[in-house]
C-alpha cells in the first residue's frame, strides 16, 4: 500500500516481475499561437502533489476550469480555478460532504452539475446541481444512469451512461430530470464527448470491443438522438476529442505510443458550417518525457483562446521481481 502503482505484471516459473511508478499526476498547459492552434513555448506546472485528478471543465469565456482531484488517496474533492489569478479554491456545498467527483461547470460559470460515488449492491450514479458562488446544491436525481460531462446550455447537460458494458450519451433536462439517448451503438462503446462552441457539433470516440478507438463528430441537430449513419470520422486509433476556444480546431489525442500512455496532441480544422473535417491533420504538440494517463478516465485536455490545459504524469518507473511460494498450491 502507497502512492506508487504497479503495473504490467507478468509470472512464470515462481516468479513476477512488474513495474512500480509514482504517481506524479498535475495539472500543465502550454501556450498556442492564436492563429494557427499551434503550441509554443514550455510547459507550465499549475498544480502540484501525488495523486489523480481529472474531468476537465472550463466556462465558455475561458476564465475558470472546475477538476476533480483525489490525493493521497484520502477523499474526493472538487477544486474551481481562476486561469486568470491562477489561485483555485475548493468547492463546498450545503448538500454533500465528500467524495465528489466528475464535475461539469456551466457556460457561465453559475452552475455546477458533480455526482458522488454511492456504495451498495447496485450502482447508482445521482447527479446534483449546485449554485455557484454560493454552494447550495439540489439533488437532480437519485440515479441518473450516467455522469455528467458537459452543459449545452444553462439547462440540458450531456452525460455519459452506462449499460450492457458500453458507454452512451444522453442529454438530461437540468430543470425537469427527463433524460433521453443521444449518441449510442449496438456494437461501440461512446465516450469521452465534447460539444463544440457553438452548440451545434459532438466529438467523441467509439470502439469496439478488443479494438481502437476512432474519433468522430456529428450534428447535435434539435437534440434527438443521432444515428450512426450521421458519424464522420475525424481519425482513426485515436481518442479524446477537445474544440478550439472558437471551434475552428478539432483537437484529439492519437494512440501514441500506446493506449494507455498519450504523448501527442493532432488536430485538423473544421468546417463549422458543413460539419466536416478540412485538410490534413497536423501535429500541435509532443512530449519526451510527461505523458496523458489515458487508462484513467476523464483525463481530456481543453483549451482556451490562448493555452491547453493537460493532466500529465511521469510515469517512468523500476522494474521489480518478486519471488513466489510455491511450496503449497490450493486444490
Amino acid at each position: 500500500m502507497g502512492t506508487e502503482m504497479d503495473w504490467f505484471p507478468t509470472g512464470a516459473n515462481g516468479r513476477v516481475a512488474y513495474v512500480t511508478i509514482h504517481t506524479d499526476q498535475n495539472l500543465w498547459s502550454v501556450s498556442i499561437d492564436a492563429s494557427s492552434g499551434v503550441a509554443s513555448g514550455p510547459l507550465r506546472r499549475l498544480t502540484r502533489g501525488p495523486g489523480i485528478l481529472g474531468h476537465l471543465s472550463v466556462t465558455s469565456d475561458g476564465r475558470t476550469l472546475a477538476y476533480f482531484s483525489v490525493r493521497a488517496r484520502v477523499a474526493d474533492v472538487l477544486l474551481i480555478r481562476d486561469l486568470a489569478r491562477n489561485s483555485e479554491t475548493v468547492f463546498a456545498d450545503d448538500a454533500v460532504g465528500t467524495d465528489k467527483g466528475f464535475p461539469a461547470i456551466s457556460p457561465s460559470g453559475a452552475q455546477l452539475a458533480y455526482s458522488t460515488r454511492v456504495a451498495g449492491p447496485r450502482a447508482v450514479r445521482p447527479i446534483y446541481i449546485a449554485q455557484l458562488p454560493d454552494g447550495t446544491s439540489r439533488l437532480l436525481c437519485e440515479d441518473c444512469g450516467g455522469r455528467p460531462r458537459q452543459w449545452l446550455d444553462e439547462r440540458m447537460l450531456l452525460i455519459e451512461t452506462f449499460g450492457s458494458r458500453r458507454n452512451t450519451l444522453a442529454l438530461l433536462d437540468t430543470a425537469t430530470g427527463e433524460r433521453h439517448e443521444l449518441v449510442a451503438s449496438p456494437e461501440r462503446s461512446v465516450t469521452n464527448p465534447r460539444v463544440s462552441p457553438n452548440g451545434r457539433w459532438v466529438a467523441f470516440d467509439a470502439t469496439r470491443p478488443g479494438g481502437s478507438p476512432d474519433v468522430y463528430v456529428a450534428p447535435l441537430g434539435s437534440g434527438a438522438s443521432i444515428s450512426e449513419f450521421d458519424w464522420a470520422v475525424v481519425e482513426r486509433s485515436a481518442s479524446h476529442p477537445f474544440w478550439s476556444a472558437n471551434g475552428d480546431l478539432l483537437y484529439y489525442l492519437p494512440t501514441t505510443p500506446s493506449v494507455e500512455l498519450r504523448n501527442i496532441v493532432r488536430a485538423r480544422h473544421f468546417d463549422r458550417s458543413s460539419g466536416q473535417p478540412d485538410g490534413d491533420a497536423f501535429t500541435v504538440f509532443s512530449s519526451t518525457e510527461m505523458v496523458v494517463p489515458a487508462m484513467i478516465t476523464g483525463v481530456a485536455p481543453i483549451a482556451t483562446a490562448d493555452q491547453i490545459i493537460f493532466v500529465l504524469g511521469d510515469f517512468r518507473g523500476d522494474i521489480w521481481t518478486l519471488d513466489l511460494d510455491t511450496s503449497s498450491r490450493r486444490r
